[in-house]
């Protein structure tokens, strides 16, 4: 049980821990003004959907009240859904122009309203065989996907009979019209040639809107 000294502006103070840092300039909630030792990080965890204020849906915080297990259980759970991980764990047979899902992984974008746009990073590690190839060659193509949005694509020629690693990074816009909408990135592999071989690749992805307004710390790259 929490004592009424570890007040709600202090578990603001351990999880903000976790997310980047972010200068805020406005104020979400009435209660909590610039004078606020946790301003910041309280209006950081309101932009990024971690709190939705107290009553839920208002504009107060209330930072002196207690925390009950049940509101700690709250934060930690929307922090969580802002990572995310997959992968296929083994070989995948790959075939010429056939796009072949590695893994897929859904991750929530918090966001403290509506219609605003969040950014989701992704990070994607692979390796890719050639099993058999006409000449001596295979090409196989790798990205990530949205399903809407496509990632720089991955090129490796790899001779019959090796295999080669490779890696992608990739921060896309993911608008939220729904706070706790997920989002679905997909790792996918294809022969570019009419050859035949194999891949095995897992990707991470974090959640990256912070601030008061639901603004953006990363801008999308290719």
């Amino acid at each position: 049980m929490f004592k009424s000294r570890r007040a709600r502006g202090i578990i603001a103070g351990l999880l903000i821990a976790s997310l980047p840092a972010v200068v805020v300039a406005t104020d979400v909630f009435t209660d909590v003004g610039d004078g606020n030792q946790f301003h910041d990080n309280i209006n950081n965890i309101a932009g990024a959907g971690v709190t939705q204020g107290s009553p839920a849906g208002s504009d107060t915080y209330a930072p002196a009240n207690v925390v009950t297990r049940g509101q700690m259980a709250a934060f930690l759970n929307r922090n969580g859904t802002r990572a995310a991980y997959s992968g296929n764990g083994a070989d995948t047979p790959l075939a010429a122009t056939v796009a072949t899902e590695l893994g897929s992984l859904d991750i929530t974008p918090g966001s403290a309203a509506a219609d605003t746009t969040n950014f989701v990073k992704a990070d994607a590690s692979f390796t890719v065989a050639c099993t058999a190839a006409t000449d001596g060659t295979c090409t196989v193509l790798v990205w990530l996907t949205d399903g809407t949005n496509l990632s720089r694509l991955a090129t490796l020629t790899i001779a019959e009979g090796e295999s080669e690693n490779g890696s992608l990074t990739w921060a896309v816009e993911a608008p939220v019209t729904t706070p706790g909408t997920a989002t679905t990135i997909s790792l996918i592999a294809e022969m570019a040639t009419d050859d035949s071989g194999s891949a095995a690749g897992e990707a991470t992805a974090i959640s990256v809107p912070y601030g008061a307004d639901g603004g953006n710390t990363l801008a999308p790259a290719p």
